[in-house]
């Protein structure tokens, strides 16, 4: 007999033996995970929970979630969960036990205000299905540059901005800023501000100013590895696009020893313009991010939209796992926002969609049109038109991993 349940500080070590176990044979696997696991999982007084299930009194699967307000998603602020910490024994799988820890996650998530969740998923096959069929759906487009500095083109900075490398903690706030700026390229998750004082302490965060106004910053970090030394870029951020080419012609200036820089960065960044050499930049995926509507009427209150819109649809949710969010629903666009209703049971809804479906809207990876295209939203033209409005195309960046 299984039993699910919100955790207690008792059965923490069971829940970190159960992780290790899980995590430990995997790619990437960081025995600091353990330090987070055992310091950081299961703290309500945090706003991070815990559910777990339990079989003849053994921690069998564990679930994590914490609330994120720190996030400018579709112009709004968002109340996320994010989810973390996942496993389950491979001796109780396929009995069902993540569906049934997510009944309870998913109502713990409505109960706390929570509209939205977002999750990271493991490189296990089939761990994405199984995410999928309890409604999320991959919403990230982020991707990791690789090149050799003498790739680059020779770079026209501009000569009135000037760089100083941060040794102040204080001005961890200047970072925060400056990532915020970032938001013109899709929804962003932010790092907390305390994120940064290790890049500062270390000497490896440096600033740009023009007229003594920050617009722009970049993490330098060294690595050696068995095939040289990396420069890896990190937390960089810039106010205007015109910055970016005096970050990279900085860049090079560092790494005029190092076999490969390494950027991780959102996809839309214009970066292919500044190679000579556009074989020298390799270009990967690198974001795994999920994302499912857990509270549909509240989801649509917290984004923005243009202002001028003036559009109105009905729809009907069907939601096995989110229940509430079952339902006929009439949305107007009235001064930037949404405005969800009831909708009237006379009326035939215009389109209706399952989670899936939902949350590849949402999670803007594609425009509604595109995926009504590819068949992974069932439309007709009229309402996709309006869906286009409303719902434009939208990466989701997540910067930080958990």
């Amino acid at each position: 007999m299984y039993e699910i349940r919100e955790a207690r500080e008792e059965d923490r070590e069971q829940s970190v033996e159960l992780l290790v176990k899980v995590f430990r044979d995997i790619d990437g696997y960081q025995e600091d995970w353990i330090h987070s696991w055992r310091n950081y999982m299961n703290r309500p007084e945090y706003e991070d929970w815990n559910y777990i299930a339990t079989h003849n009194g053994e921690v069998v699967a564990n679930l994590a979630f914490f609330a994120n307000n720190n996030n400018l998603i579709r112009g709004g602020q968002v109340r996320y969960g994010g989810v973390w910490a996942v496993a389950v024994d491979s001796d109780h799988r396929k009995k069902g036990l993540l569906r049934r820890i997510y009944e309870q996650t998913f109502q713990s998530m409505r109960d706390k205000s929570i509209t939205l969740s977002i999750l990271e998923t493991s490189p296990y096959e089939g761990a994405q299905p199984a995410y999928e069929r309890l409604g999320y759906e991959v919403v990230e487009k982020r991707v990791r540059h690789e090149f050799t500095p003498s790739g680059l083109r020779p770079i026209n900075a501009d000569e009135t901005i000037t760089v100083r490398k941060l040794t102040d903690e204080k001005e961890v706030n200047l970072i925060s800023q400056l990532e915020r700026t970032m938001t013109r390229f899709g929804s962003t998750a932010f790092n907390w501000p305390g994120f940064f004082i290790g890049g500062i302490k270390a000497g490896h965060h440096y600033v740009f100013e023009r007229n003594e106004e920050p617009v722009g910053c970049v993490n330098l970090l060294f690595l050696e590895k068995s095939t040289g030394k990396e420069l890896h870029l990190l937390n960089t951020y810039f106010s205007s696009d015109d910055i970016l080419p005096t970050i990279l012609r900085f860049v090079g200036t560092h790494a005029s020893e190092v076999s490969k820089v390494v950027w991780n960065c959102n996809l839309n960044i214009p970066v292919r313009i500044l190679f000579q050499h556009v074989y020298s930049l390799s270009t990967t995926t690198d974001g795994a991010m999920m994302m499912r509507v857990v509270d549909f009427p509240g989801y649509c209150k917290s984004i923005k939209i243009p202002e001028e819109l003036n559009l109105e649809l009905t729809l009907r949710i069907v939601d096995n796992e989110c229940p509430w969010n079952e339902g006929l629903y009439r949305i107007r666009c009235h001064e930037g926002s949404l405005i969800v209703e009831e909708g009237d049971s006379k009326v035939s809804p215009d389109f209706v969609l399952k989670p899936n479906e939902l949350s590849r809207i949402v999670g803007g990876i594609e425009a509604p049109s595109v995926l009504q295209k590819m068949g992974l939203v069932n439309c007709d033209s009229s309402v996709v038109e309006k869906l286009d409005a409303i719902f434009p195309r939208d990466s989701f960046i997540s910067h930080f991993r958990f």
